[in-house]
């Protein structure tokens, strides 16, 4: 089965039915998420640290929940109404809250399961602070730009807020609850009761804009970062200057201190792109970490590690060196396409960081990353039937050809005019076509990179497949409301198919290669006869351009996507619309692919994420709990595995191991399984595959 046979559908799939806070359509559609990871795909405005996790938010208009071990993402939160970007973000001291604000209006979640908890709207502009209390049931809200409101954290309502001042660029909370200090647009930092709200006293030190506050552990000390580039240190509550820290050469934008309170962290500006470590004590610089972004935005997490902000990810750095040992955000921008071995055990997807990240099923782990360097989007990726090759479609008018084992550029086919917006290997992985703004397909032989037949168009093209038996190549265009079948033997056109009144976003063959599906902007999903190019049905009930389109993989059902994030899955005998998943919220949808083998749906989404769940219409899985240890050994180049469960109803079932991206079977035998490969060198990353999402790994090593 190539790869072409394995894309399916959109992201409003998981839209509606995995991002927080979404609902479905029925109470048996939801998908069962195995993991995700990902990024986001615009800047990051904000972040905040607590334990475990990370809460991040976004001018994609997200924000997002990340554990901060292994860099997954667990929830993605988008009120129903939000249109413009999330300016704060806030987690609850025990982990179990999150807050975002956005204009006019913010929300709480729960973090355990991504749901809304409310949505307090009516505020003039944007919410730009969040903060929780350190006890928990309050909550600190900055939506009008003079005062801060404290809130229930039960209900939202208001309990008081902080009399009307200048405008506030940052307030924290003091470690015991008892105290707000607020950093105005003037200089000044106000010190207010959080039991009254009275004005306790005013801090003049600065001379510009107060952007960083940070209490220190023990609430002696209060740290403040201005735009005039200098720190002061406080004593609390007296409200005494003790020591003013001069060093960077741009605005401070934050400060925070080490567990212990003897080292102060900051973070300078764009044009001074450092962070600094001093002793608190005397105030003596300890140390000098540069960063190549527009500024350091740092927090402590509670190990005493460095949590940074770049533009658009976030790392975690060691306080003693300020290296970066781990990326919370594992892409950056956009996910253009996704596409999954056909063994089942990769998935490349193609972001808008010009690169193709190459991630195994199993677990989410990322293998390697191809392009850099290159200049241009990658708007297209596929599998060889091997496994061996990738194939990516480039903004920069080339096609380009990877080997996977270890990410190594084999050829680097030049001839397109413009952009390159599609590409498919054949079915026999001999050759690999190409279509572009050119207004060409090229087809290019994979073993040498020669070009082996160009065929001229008179617009450019949008998408191309390889119908599944590999005589027939389909393609449509941005410019026309029609779809052009091709014989690939001599490049003539075979069928022209008419219908629709729109351009048509995306082409699916069924497996047989018999019928072939087009979504078009019209809203409509038309099915064609392949053999002769009559139109066999037409499919309606989107209520927007349909932008995705595949089927099953054998090619009973068919589902489509629209640009409102609705998902339809419809029979393809009669044409019957079998479930409908309403979206919640807009996010652009992307494809979808269904693996060959592990029961799983593969989604990448326009936001930044990679989702993987379980197939829906697969198998009842062995739960992950049957699984007791993987152990495996390796002596004279023989591996020998063993997968033992807790007990044997599962005798005669198959599971599916990755070894090195290689999909290995095994039969269940009792409790156990067992599996021995010959002529193994080398280290050998084991996981189990089938049952999906398990994330049980073991790594050997043959001598």
């Amino acid at each position: 089965m190539t790869s072409a046979q394995l894309r399916f559908i959109h992201a409003s799939l998981f839209a509606a039915l995995v991002a927080a806070g979404s609902s479905s359509a029925t109470a048996n559609d939801e998908l069962d998420v195995l993991w995700q990871i990902g990024g986001h795909a615009e800047r990051i405005r904000a972040f905040d640290v607590r334990g475990s996790l990370i809460a991040s938010s976004s001018e994609d208009r997200t924000a997002k929940l990340w554990h901060v071990a292994n860099a997954r993402l667990l929830h993605t939160y988008v009120s129903s109404s939000s249109v413009r970007d999330v300016r704060s973000v806030a987690l609850s001291p025990d982990e179990t809250l999150v807050a975002s604000g956005t204009f006019r209006e913010f929300s709480l979640w729960r973090a355990d399961d991504g749901s809304n908890v409310f949505t307090i709207p009516g505020f003039p502009d944007y919410v730009t602070l969040l903060a929780f209390s350190p006890d928990g049931t309050m909550i600190g809200v900055v939506g009008r730009s003079s005062s801060v409101e404290l809130r229930r954290v039960t209900d939202g309502s208001v309990i008081r807020e902080t009399l009307p001042g200048a405008s506030i660029h940052t307030f924290v909370f003091s470690p015991d609850g008892t105290l707000i200090a607020t950093g105005l647009d003037n200089g000044d930092i106000q010190l207010f009761r959080v039991s009254d709200g009275a004005l306790l006293a005013t801090l003049e030190l600065h001379v510009n804009h107060v952007g960083a506050l940070a209490f220190s552990f023990d609430g002696s000390l209060l740290a403040s970062g201005s735009f005039d580039q200098t720190i002061g240190l406080w004593s609390i509550p007296e409200g005494i200057p003790v020591n003013v820290l001069p060093g960077h050469r741009d605005e401070v934008l934050s400060v925070a201190f080490l567990p212990g309170d003897d080292v102060l962290v900051s973070g300078g500006g764009k044009r001074d792109r450092t962070i600094r470590l001093w002793s608190v004590p005397d105030g003596t610089p300890e140390g000098v970490f540069r960063v190549n972004d527009d500024g350091a935005r740092v927090r402590v997490s509670p190990d005493g590690s460095l949590v940074t902000l770049r533009t658009d990810r976030l790392e975690l750095r060691r306080a003693s060196d300020g290296q970066i040992f781990h990326t919370v955000t594992t892409f950056r921008g956009r996910l253009y396409n996704v596409v999954v071995s056909p063994n089942g055990t990769m998935l490349a997807a193609a972001s808008e960081d010009n690169v193709v990240h190459i991630v195994r099923v199993a677990d989410g782990r990322i293998l390697r990353t191809v392009g850099h360097g290159i200049w241009g989007h990658v708007y297209d990726v596929d599998f060889s039937p091997d496994n061996a090759l990738l194939t990516t479609a480039h903004r920069d008018r080339q096609v380009r050809v990877w080997r996977v084992a270890d990410g190594q550029l084999l050829h680097g086919l030049e001839g397109h005019g413009d952009a390159v917006r599609t590409v498919d290997f054949s079915p026999d992985g001999l050759n690999v076509a190409s279509g572009g703004y050119d207004e060409t397909i090229r087809i290019w032989r994979v073993s040498d990179g020669e070009l082996v037949r160009t065929i001229v168009d008179d617009f450019g093209f949008l998408s191309l497949r390889y119908s599944p038996d590999g005589e027939l190549i389909a393609t449509s265009s941005l410019q026309e409301d029609l779809v052009k079948v091709w014989r690939v033997s001599d490049g003539k056109i075979v069928h022209v198919l008419g219908g629709h009144t729109a351009y048509i976003k995306r082409l699916a063959f069924a497996p047989n290669s018999s019928v072939l599906a087009t979504a078009s902007d019209d809203g409509t999903i038309r099915l064609w006869d392949v053999t002769n190019g009559s139109h066999i049905r037409t499919l309606e009930g989107h209520d927007s351009g349909v932008t995705e389109v595949a089927f099953s993989r054998g090619g009973e059902f068919l589902a489509s996507g629209d640009k409102n994030g609705t998902t339809r899955v419809w029979r393809v005998s009669d044409g019957e619309n079998l479930k409908t998943y309403p979206a919640i919220f807009n996010l652009s949808p992307l494809g979808l692919a269904f693996a060959p083998v592990g029961g799983m749906l593969v989604n990448a989404r326009e936001d930044g994420a990679l989702i993987v769940a379980r197939d829906p219409f697969g198998e009842d899985p062995i739960p992950c709990d049957a699984v007791q240890f993987l152990k495996s050994s390796c002596r004279r180049g023989k591996l020998k595995i063993k997968l033992q469960l807790t007990g044997d109803e599962h005798n005669g079932r198959r599971i599916t191991l990755d070894v090195n991206s290689e999909a290995v079977e095994a039969r269940i035998r009792g409790s156990r399984a067992k599996k021995k490969l010959c002529n193994r060198t080398g280290e050998q990353n084991i996981a189990l595959l089938d049952p999906p999402g398990c994330d049980v790994s073991e790594t050997a090593r043959c001598r």
